[in-house]
């Protein structure tokens, strides 16, 4: 019988549903002959190498007599390497522990591809031994270890100690040492054609460049954004810096397998691993015991230990030559920025605590962003530093930039950064029914609310008419000091680490500006730590970004941080921390800048949030005499509004989705807007192309998701709705609710959904109860 390439995939699933059965491949009877025949065919040097590879593969789940008797032949130097790849990969999927003297006679022999294969076996915390023992004696070096397999290894209890002695950790500063000692390859003339021979022998196994190699890490077809400088950091310390699509992961089978790779697809039933060569290695879900992150990029460190700065230098001029001719710039942009700060101290919207503003801590700023293609296709974002627009300021802004600039409402994206140190804004009934202010208090907020007004409409003026031909880039980045802050601090509850990077440059490769955006909640500051105007965390790292790039207009795009604080928080010092971290995370993206094309596609449209059923009259008089105040005037707002007609049943929820040819697709959500609806969208539509925005458009309330009002709390409560709207609180929606897949129906307008390919861990918003309310005419 002659074997496919494709019959160890199969016998894999076979041998997957019998572990789930609780039964033994090998031991079925009528699987006997299918290995007897794979071990005859794997030896047979008269079939093809492609024939005996598959053979051997399928040695992994057959009896390990059989395994023994034919893989280690397979390892001789003479044996084609595809051929002894395989048997390698058959032995790592063997769990006895008497393979382990079978490699190791063999590693003097293998070669650094083959000899990380091997160690993917020894990755097994009950093969420590093994592998420590080998290390002793000298059979395996120590700098064949990657730098998470001894993470793991020192982090293993009693065997700690004694891998900490063994394999003494080199730390960042001799990475960066290295990189130093390369440092002069970077001005070095190079070989083009000796760059791409080496490029053939060291990179092509992950990489693909001109046709040649295996997409496994990024396309080096990208570095026409990258210098020389960033190429060589990346080579020589590719653990410096690690984008989550690129970070290697480990599966723990429950059959005692253990299996490395990027995550390539996650589907409800199974999980797929993409690894060297291309290849891929699909796991049934319930055959996992464990799956985890590494934290670490699967390209090892130590390449300076095969190429030396000769051919590094030849290596970066085959690399620099895709540089090519600066490309004809397909966008035109301009910016602008403008100081909001109350010219007199007025009412600060600070936890509650209704007195002005005791001065000014830090001044605020709004800035703007337009964006135009080579079709004359018109954007413009415009960021404040405020808590977020009101409805009637926000629509009024619209019809405002419609009559001056001829902006429909997708062509313009208002966005907030949500200090809780800004003036309070506008909006009926919030002054009367949460601030409780009287006519003559509430005429300064509406003053401020006309001079804001004209600031964007100057803003957008400034932006439009400084237009001039630009490159567009993105990357993304991450910073942790955002923490879920459901019921309590909760580090392990839903988050999202990501930071969103635009660059905007002119032709001439001048900086002309930065837009940076985090989910996470502007409250580093609190009520008794400073009672004046400041930008919080956002505000410092935009005035961090301008100062380290002179001529930039750096631009806070807030994300779904309705449920998320920043941790630790309360001090001015810590303000300074969270912002300089997060400007430490978008420079740090600049070196993995992707180039964005057109056209600009854009979207607006409202959809309708159903409110909950609200409250009878009855329930209402009684809570004219509640002792919280707030409650008081609320049932009084409501029992007006009763007296003129029905209250409202639902609150419009705007919705502005742009998109950047097939490269990027940035939704701006409206209201104060859960975690989740970032974590979910980005998993449905793509997460390499997917930006999340909340806080955008216009800011009437807090916008739960469903596993947030069934847990109640903060985010859920009536106040949120009361101190806006009258009305219900936003609620679940009607029985024909479509959940997130009708959304990323919508805002991807008529075009397909992207594959989802994003894994969220247990704690991530893919159980039931995590769909978010939206009505089924609203897609």
């Amino acid at each position: 019988m002659k074997l496919a390439g494709g019959s160890a995939a199969i016998l894999r699933g076979l041998a997957e549903g019998a572990s789930e059965a609780g039964v033994a491949l090998a031991d079925l009877p009528a699987a006997a002959p299918l290995f007897q025949n794979a071990e005859r065919t794997a030896l047979d040097e008269r079939a093809s190498p492609a024939e005996r590879a598959a053979a051997a593969r399928m040695l992994a789940y057959g009896g390990f007599a059989a395994a023994e008797r034919a893989l280690p032949r397979l390892l001789d130097p003479k044996v084609p390497p595809e051929l002894r790849m395989a048997a390698i990969r058959a032995l790592s999927g063997r769990r006895e522990l008497a393979v382990a003297p079978l490699l190791l006679e063999a590693w003097g022999t293998l070669d650094a591809d083959a000899r990380r294969e091997a160690l993917a076996w020894f990755s097994h915390p009950q093969r420590y031994v093994s592998l420590l023992d080998a290390i002793e004696q000298g059979t395996v070096a120590r700098d064949a270890i990657s730098a998470d397999l001894r993470k793991s290894l020192v982090a293993s209890g009693e065997l700690g100690r004694r891998a900490r002695v063994l394999l003494p950790d080199e730390g960042e500063a001799d990475r960066r040492a290295v990189v130093e000692r390369y440092r002069a390859a970077v001005t070095a003339k190079g070989e083009a054609a000796r760059g791409r021979e080496v490029f053939r022998a060291h990179c092509a196994t992950c990489h693909r460049l001109n046709g040649e190699g295996h997409e496994v890490g990024p396309n080096l077809a990208t570095v026409r954004a990258k210098s020389k400088e960033a190429l060589l950091e990346a080579i020589l310390d590719p653990n410096r810096l690690v984008e989550p699509e690129f970070l290697n992961y480990k599966v723990l089978t429950v059959d005692g397998r253990f299996l490395d790779g990027l995550l390539a697809a996650v589907t409800p039933s199974s999980l797929t691993l993409r690894r060297a060569q291309g290849e891929t290695e699909t796991v049934l879900r319930s055959n996992v015991e464990s799956l985890m992150s590494t934290g670490f990029s699967p390209m090892p460190e130590g390449l300076e230990k095969s190429i030396d700065a000769a051919r590094m230098a030849d290596l970066l001029a085959y690399l620099g030559e895709l540089a090519g001719p600066a490309e004809t710039p397909t966008f035109r942009a301009g910016a602008a920025k403008v100081r909001i700060t109350p010219d007199e101290p007025g009412w600060l919207l600070c936890y509650d605590r209704h007195q002005k503003a005791e001065g000014v801590e830090a001044e605020l700023w709004l800035r703007a962003l337009a964006f135009e293609d080579a079709q004359h296709k018109r954007t413009v974002m415009v960021c404040a530093e405020i808590l977020g627009f009101p409805p009637s300021l926000a629509r009024s802004i619209r019809e405002e930039a419609k009559r001056r600039f001829n902006l429909d409402d997708g062509q313009l994206l208002l966005s907030a950064s949500h200090t809780h140190n800004g003036p309070v804004l506008p909006e009926a009934p919030s002054l009367e029914v949460y601030h409780n202010f009287t006519p003559e208090e509430a005429r300064p907020v509406h003053e401020y609310a006309k001079v804001l007004r004209e600031r964007v409409m100057k803003s957008i003026e400034d932006a439009l008419a400084r237009l001039r031909p630009a490159r567009i880039s993105w990357a993304r980045g991450r910073a942790t000091f955002a923490t879920n802050r459901r019921l309590r601090i909760n580090p392990d509850g839903h988050s999202d680490p990501d930071v969103l990077v635009l660059a905007i440059d002119g032709q001439d490769g001048a900086p002309l500006a930065t837009v940076f955006g985090y989910a996470c909640h502007g409250t580093t500051i609190q009520a008794d730590t400073c009672f004046k105007y400041h930008g919080d965390y956002a505000g410092v790292t935009a005035a961090e970004l301008e100062r380290r790039r002179p001529g930039v207009t750096a631009m806070y795009l807030a994300g779904c941080g309705g449920d998320i604080n920043p941790q630790p928080l309360g001090t001015l010092v810590l303000v300074q921390t969270h912002g300089r971290e997060l400007a430490d995370a978008v420079t740090a993206s600049f070196d993995r800048l992707r180039p964005l094309t057109g056209p600009l596609q854009v979207w607006y449209r409202e959809i309708e949030l159903p409110l909950l059923p609200p409250p009878t009259r009855e329930a209402l008089d009684k809570l004219l005499a509640s002792k919280n105040a707030n409650q008081r005037r609320h049932a009084k707002e409501m029992l007006a509004r009763l007296e003129k007609g029905p209250l409202a049943k639902a609150v419009p929820y705007p919705i502005l989705t742009w998109r950047f040819g097939q490269d990027l697709t940035l939704v701006a959500l409206s209201g104060e807007t859960c975690v989740d609806y970032s974590l979910r969208l980005k998993r449905e539509l793509d997460p390499q192309r997917t930006w999340i925005a909340g806080y955008a458009n216009e800011v009437a309330c807090y916008i739960p998701s469903e596993h947030v009002l069934a847990e109640g709390g903060y985010e859920a409560g009536w106040v949120q709705a009361c101190r806006r709207r009258t009305g219900g609180k936003v609620g679940q929606a009607p029985r024909r609710s479509v959940g997130m897949k009708g959304l990323a129906l919508f805002v991807l307008g008529a075009s397909p959904i992207f594959p989802p390919r994003h894994f969220e861990k247990q704690n991530g918003p893919d159980r039931p109860g995590s769909r978010l309310a939206f009505s089924r005419e609203a897609c």
